[in-house]
């Protein structure tokens, strides 16, 4: 780390003067401004290819930073990309620290998170890990309470359900047998007022 500090350093003056590399033609296509790659002008007319005085700089290897510092960190650590523990355990955190891929859910998140504060493995993207924990783990709790409570409503519901069909079959058994003594005091009048 104290190795690359003078090449950081270097690295940070370059930086502060670098200038905006903008696409030839950017002040007439509004659209060229948000592109982010880089198309060298080669017109046999163009300006910017030939340097003119006053056009805008085109990008050289004079801007670009050190080898031995390039990709690296400003803190001195080389940045590694990290999706599970293991590519996690696998960094040296004297020499390493870590960027948590955005595609990892809050879960695995905590484990990584877990793991890396108890390794005391630098995370990039994330400024005090610990407090990221407790929110990530207080939102995982919220979300299993809030899961329970969706669980029993739908056992209540279904419950409720259930006791309103068997309700209404006793009503229906209740009317059938209503019905059937009616129907056989129809049949018995029937007999009854029949002709002989």
């Amino acid at each position: 780390m104290t190795e690359h500090a003078h090449l950081l350093a270097h690295r940070k003056t370059i930086k502060s003067k670098k200038p905006t590399f903008l696409r030839q033609d950017t002040n007439k296509k509004p659209r060229l401004g948000n592109v982010l790659r880089w198309r060298k002008p080669r017109g046999i007319h163009s300006k910017m290819r030939r340097h003119f005085k006053g056009k805008p700089i085109m990008p050289t290897p004079g801007w670009g930073s050190p080898r031995a510092v390039s990709g690296m960190h400003h803190s001195g650590l080389k940045m590694v990309f990290v999706e599970t523990i293991a590519q996690l355990l696998a960094i040296n955190p004297k020499t390493e620290g870590a960027i948590l891929s955005g595609k990892v859910g809050n879960r695995k998140k905590a484990e990584i998170l877990r793991e890396a504060v108890a390794h005391h493995i630098r995370i990039f993207n994330h400024k005090s890990p610990q407090e990221n924990l407790t929110v990530i783990e207080k939102d995982l709790q919220e979300r299993k309470e809030n899961r329970k409570s969706r669980l029993a409503k739908k056992t209540e519901k279904a419950k409720d359900e259930k006791k309103h069909k068997e309700k209404t079959e006793e009503k229906k058994d209740e009317k059938s047998i209503e019905e059937k003594l009616e129907e056989e005091k129809k049949l018995k009048e029937e007999i009854l007022t029949a002709p002989q």
